[in-house]
Formats: structure tokens, sequence, C-alpha cells
């Protein structure tokens, strides 16, 4: 598949992983059973930045789907920010308390390493 979902032939395949191709980035499904119809590439250096951002992004959600009604700054941020992504329609068919829940692929995320692996 391309990056917008198109059937691909042969060479354009996304099971190289390459990411330096210059050509725009064709990405891989979610293995999430819901995912944003929207793609993202992050591209980052280091894992404990990815690890801190995956993290705010499951926090988010958290918030959300505990007390959907909840009336606190975070709260109502957190309503804001799925509304704007919209997402928020899609909160009702997931559980983010799900240990194969994929909160990246929920808001369109793919993730990609460039450099070398931080020590």
């Amino acid at each position: 598949m391309s990056w917008n979902g198109a059937a691909t032939s042969g060479r354009d395949s996304d099971d190289d992983g390459d990411c330096d191709s210059p050509r725009r980035p064709s990405t891989t499904r979610a293995r999430s059973g819901v995912t944003s119809p929207t793609r993202v590439r992050f591209l980052y250096e280091d894992e404990d930045a990815k690890a801190r951002v995956c993290c705010n992004v499951q926090r988010l959600l958290d918030v959300v789907q505990k007390d959907p009604m909840a009336m606190t700054t975070n709260a109502q941020v957190a309503r804001k920010v799925l509304k704007y992504r919209r997402v928020m329609g899609r909160l009702d068919d997931v559980n983010v308390e799900d240990p194969d829940f994929d909160a990246s692929a929920f808001f369109g995320i793919e993730w990609c390493r460039v450099g070398a692996p931080s020590r």
C-alpha cells in the first residue's frame, strides 16, 4: 500500500522500511484494528524522545476515556485535542488500557528511525 492507502506495485512496497528515499514516504499499516485515516511519519534518532511522545499520547487518551465528563483543565484540553485530531468518535471503539493497543497508530503516527541508535 502507498501512503494514501492505494495499492502499489513491486518496487514501492512497504516491506523494506527504508527512510532514506527522496520520494514521498510510503507507510505500513498499523497492527491496531482502529487506526487514523491520516498518517504522519515522525523521523527520530532518540528512543527516549519517542517514548516520551508515546507516553504523552497514551496519557491524553487515558484522561478522556476514564472520565469523559471531567471538568478539569487537563480533561478539557485532552477533549479539545481529540476533537481537533478527529479521533473523539473513534475513541468509543477502543480500550486504551488493552496491552495490544497502539496509541501511535490510533493517532496516525508512523515512527521511522534515522541515524545511529542512541546508547
